[in-house]
């Protein structure tokens, strides 16, 4: 778009150079038609002159008499100043175009947060192990046997007194508990990011 603009402007001002030229030359050749014009004019009225002079001689020598001499008109001239050959116009007008210059890119900067990565891994909560298993039972306070039931201890003449208490009975297997636990791989972090240009 910028190319075409200047090869317009280009060509207007060949044009208008060639217009100014132009007109210079037929200028010229006119003041020396107007020139000669007027030097035959000269010629002419110098010749009429001379002769309205020696009438006015032959005149006043015959009847002797004073004569009042009038004025002779003198033709008045007309000139147009001629430039030389040489000269350059100094009426001529130079455009000069100036692009205009871009306005510079701002960029539009925006803030982007970034959430934390990480995944999730199994902790063991309570590691695998073997659990005993209680119930209450009768335990003699002298020789600390175990019953089962109320009616043994009535049974044997050994413990006169008892007490309840929890004893163990069995076992029993119990596997490890584990629990999801958030490992943080990369923390959250913000950046400032441009754009725009």
């Amino acid at each position: 778009m910028n190319k075409k603009k200047k090869l317009i402007i280009v060509l207007l001002l060949l044009a208008l150079i060639c217009a100014v030229i132009l007109a210079i030359k037929s200028c010229r050749s006119k003041t020396v038609e107007q020139s000669k014009t007027t030097e035959t004019a000269k010629n002419d009225n110098t010749t009429k002159e001379d002769k309205s002079d020696k009438k006015e001689e032959v005149k006043a020598d015959d009847k002797k008499a004073e004569t009042k001499e009038e004025p002779t008109p003198t033709p008045t001239e007309t000139t147009t100043p001629v430039a030389p050959e040489n000269d350059v116009p100094t009426n001529t007008q130079t455009d000069t175009y100036s692009q205009p210059t871009p306005t510079p890119c701002v960029p539009t900067y925006t803030t982007v947060t970034h959430p934390e990565v990480g995944h999730y891994e199994q902790r063991e909560v309570v590691p695998e192990h073997i659990r005993g298993i209680y119930e209450d039972k009768f335990v003699g306070d002298q020789t600390g046997r175990i019953y089962n039931n109320l009616d043994e201890f009535n049974n044997q003449h050994e413990d006169s007194s008892y007490t309840v208490k929890k004893v163990e009975v069995g076992a029993e297997y119990v596997p490890a508990q584990f629990d999801n636990v958030w490992v943080v791989d990369q923390q959250a972090w913000t950046e400032t990011v441009a754009s725009g240009c």
